[in-house]
C-alpha cells in the first residue's frame, strides 16, 4: 500500500496530472521569452549605406528641393529690405531685424530639429516645418505692419525653416559613405537655385501685380517645392532614441571646435550681402568629417547651426548700424565684413589642420 501510494505521489519539483492539464496562459509573450536574442546594436564602423542607387539619389533631389526653400527663400531678404524702407519709413536697421530673427531662428531650432531627426521623427519634423514657412510666407501677404510681419516672416517662416532643412542633411549624408561630400554639395546647389528663383519672381511680379501677390506667387512655389519634399524623403538609419541634445563632448575635439568658431565667423559677415546688396551658405560637405556615427549627424549638425544663430541675429543690425553711422555709405560695412570673414577662414583653416595635421592635400 505504501508502495502505491508512493507512485501516486508525484516527485518534489513534477507537476500533478491535473496541474498539467490546465492550460497555461501567457499575460505578454514578449516578455516571458526570456531566451529571445537582443535586438541588434548599430555598428557605425560596420555601416554600409547603398551610397548610390535611385532611392540614395532622390534623397538628394529632395535635400536640393529643401535646400532651395530653406536658404534660397531668405536671400530674398534683400528685396524685402527695399519695399519695408519704402512703404514703412523704417530706419534699416530696424528694418534687418525682421531678417535676423528669421535667419536666428532658422539656425537656433536646427539644434532640436536635428535631434528629432535623429530620433526617428524625419518625415513629422519636416512636415511640421513645411506648414509653417508655407503659412508665414501667405500671412506675409497679409501684413501692414511691422510687427505683423515680424511675426509672420521673421518668427513663424524662421522656424519652419528650420525644422525642414536639418533634419534633410542628416537623411542625405546616411544614404552616403564614399560619396557623402558629393552628394551633400549637390543637395547645397539648390540654394543657389533658390537664392535666383525667389528674388527673381519678387522682383519681376511685384511692378506686374502688386507686393502681395507677389508674394503669394513666391509661396506658392514654396508650397510645391515642400510637397514634392515631404513625398520623396525617407530615412534609412535607425532611429537613435536615447541621448542628450548637445553632444558637448563634441567641444572636446579640436576640428569641431575650431569649425564651429569659424562658422560663427562666418555667419557674422554673411547675411550683411544678403539683405543690403540683394553667397551662399557654408558648404554643407564638410560637415560630415566632424562625425563618425551616422546616427548623431543631426545632434552635430544642428549644434553647430545653433552656434551660427547667434551671430546671424547680430551680423545684419551690425552692418546696419555701420551704415546708418557711415551716412550710407557701404565701405566700412564691407570692411567689418571682409575682416570677419578672413578671421573665420582662418578658424576653418585651423579645424582642417587640427583633423588631418599639416598636409597641402589630403582627404578628410
Amino acid at each position: 500500500m505504501f508502495a502505491r501510494d508512493v507512485e501516486k505521489t508525484p516527485a518534489y519539483g513534477q507537476p500533478s496530472v491535473e496541474a498539467s492539464e490546465e492550460p497555461q496562459v501567457i499575460l505578454n509573450p514578449t516578455i516571458s521569452n526570456t531566451n529571445a536574442p537582443p535586438p541588434p546594436v548599430f555598428d557605425p564602423d560596420n555601416f554600409n549605406p547603398p551610397d548610390g542607387g535611385f532611392r540614395a539619389w532622390s534623397q538628394v533631389f529632395a535635400g536640393m528641393l529643401i535646400n532651395c526653400l530653406a536658404w534660397g527663400y531668405p536671400a530674398t531678404f534683400g528685396v524685402y529690405q527695399l519695399h519695408y524702407e519704402e512703404t514703412l519709413g523704417l530706419p534699416s536697421s530696424q528694418i534687418s531685424w525682421i531678417g535676423s530673427c528669421q535667419t536666428f531662428l532658422t539656425f537656433a531650432f536646427c539644434g532640436p530639429a536635428g535631434r528629432l531627426a535623429d530620433a526617428g521623427y524625419t518625415r513629422e519634423t519636416v512636415l511640421v516645418g513645411s506648414v509653417l514657412a508655407v503659412l508665414g510666407s501667405f500671412m506675409t501677404s497679409l501684413c501692414t505692419e511691422y510687427w505683423q510681419i515680424f511675426l509672420a516672416q521673421g518668427v513663424c517662416t524662421g522656424i519652419g525653416l528650420a525644422l525642414i532643412f536639418m533634419p534633410a542633411v542628416s537623411v542625405v549624408s546616411s544614404y552616403f559613405k564614399a560619396k557623402k561630400a558629393f552628394a551633400l554639395a549637390v543637395a547645397a546647389m539648390g540654394t543657389g537655385v533658390g537664392a535666383i528663383v525667389f528674388p527673381a519672381t519678387l522682383q519681376y511680379l511685384i511692378p506686374q501685380i502688386g507686393f502681395p501677390w507677389a508674394v503669394r506667387c513666391a509661396a506658392f512655389v514654396a508650397l510645391t517645392m515642400a510637397i514634392i519634399a515631404n513625398i520623396i524623403l525617407k530615412p534609412c538609419l535607425p532611429p537613435r532614441r536615447s541621448g542628450p541634445l548637445v553632444e558637448w563632448d563634441a567641444f572636446r575635439e579640436l576640428p569641431y571646435l575650431f569649425f564651429s568658431l569659424g562658422a560663427f565667423l562666418n555667419f557674422y559677415a554673411l547675411y550683411f550681402g544678403f539683405f543690403y546688396v540683394s553667397h551662399s551658405p557654408f558648404v554643407l560637405a564638410y560637415y560630415p568629417v566632424l562625425t563618425k556615427d551616422p546616427r548623431k549627424m543631426g545632434t552635430r549638425f544642428g549644434m553647430v547651426q545653433t552656434i551660427c544663430a547667434f551671430a546671424s541675429l547680430a551680423g545684419a543690425p551690425t552692418a546696419g548700424a555701420i551704415i546708418d553711422k557711415s551716412g550710407g555709405d557701404f565701405v566700412w560695412a564691407q570692411v567689418w565684413g571682409g575682416t570677419v570673414l578672413l578671421m573665420g577662414a582662418s578658424m576653418v583653416m585651423a579645424s582642417r589642420i587640427a583633423s588631418s595635421g599639416w598636409v597641402l592635400f589630403a582627404k578628410i
